[in-house]
């Protein structure tokens, strides 16, 4: 595993939580949780897209890191 990998996954799971706790806060919907992950994997594919070479491999770290930013957020809560 490469670092663009681990920067992929970080990066990833930083954004997906800082939107999340973000829209949580100004927002009252339902949705707010789905719009950050949501926003946080176009941004991904964004970038990715913008790359030299596509590389499926750096969207699932993306995936990964995003999923790893909701565990983070379900034990917060609970812990609250």
């Amino acid at each position: 595993m490469g670092i663009d990998k681990i920067l992929h996954f970080s990066i990833s799971c930083i954004i997906n939580a800082g939107l999340y706790f973000i829209f949580s806060k100004y927002t009252q919907k339902w949705y707010f949780k789905y719009l950050a992950v949501l926003c946080s994997l176009i941004i991904g594919l964004v970038k990715e897209i913008n790359d030299p070479i596509f590389n499926k491999n750096d969207l699932l770290a993306n995936g990964l890191g995003v999923i790893l930013s909701l565990i983070i957020i379900k034990v917060i809560r609970e812990l609250k």
